[in-house]
């Protein structure tokens, strides 16, 4: 794993833990593929794009958006983090629930391989969910178009059996949007409610 990979696997990470964390604070009991996605693969000479890894206002207002639009204020507490090569937000919300997006810019493009070596099984049980007691990727599936990637996670933290669902979504060339979505498991029927009106195309993988 690239050097490049490897810290954007441990800042997920650490976004999810500061997640938990932050949700173990306000509630007394708190709250990726055997098929590789397909993502457009795009030749841009370097000298082009090898100084544009820093996120533009439009990447940080497609990040915002995209949870804002089904995340009511009043309910959602939402904090961001504009990085070098990625946007971060997360938000609190109710029962337990929270929400964590990362936008990660590859500005000379990425191919399938990345993003299969990125979001692997691997990966997701023992790097981005390593905090958590006992992660286990239980499914994973595409949507018809392969733009759209869907993990499916049960795990522990302190006691209390979360239901997981992180989609990857690659539809744009030199873009990835990866999302987050954790309830308790009592509360998991939540999952398909935000999932419907967030990826509607691929609400579960039982769907």
């Amino acid at each position: 794993m690239s050097d490049r990979r490897r810290s954007l696997c441990i800042v997920l990470s650490m976004m999810v833990i500061a997640l938990l964390l932050a949700c173990s604070s306000v509630i007394e009991d708190p709250t990726p593929t055997s098929m590789p996605p397909t993502p457009t693969e795009t030749e841009i000479p370097p000298v082009q794009c090898a100084e544009a890894r820093s996120p533009t206002d439009e990447d940080v207002e497609y990040t915002l958006a995209f949870a804002d639009k089904v995340l009511v204020p009043d309910e959602w507490q939402r904090t961001y983090e504009v990085k070098v090569d990625r946007v971060n937000a997360t938000y609190h919300g109710p029962e337990g629930g929270f929400v964590a997006l990362e936008y990660l810019i590859y500005p000379c493009g990425y191919t399938s391989a990345d993003i299969d070596e990125f979001f692997s099984r691997e990966s997701l049980e023992q790097v981005i969910y390593a905090n958590y007691q006992d992660p286990r990727v239980v499914d994973d599936c595409r949507d018809d178009g392969e733009q759209l990637l869907l993990f499916e996670i049960s795990t522990e933290s302190q006691g209390t059996t979360y239901a997981i669902r992180h989609w990857v979504l690659t539809d744009h060339p030199t873009r990835v949007l990866n999302m987050l979505i954790a309830y308790p498991e009592e509360n998991r029927e939540n999952l398909d409610e935000l999932g419907r009106k967030l990826f509607p195309q691929l609400v579960s993988c039982s769907q």
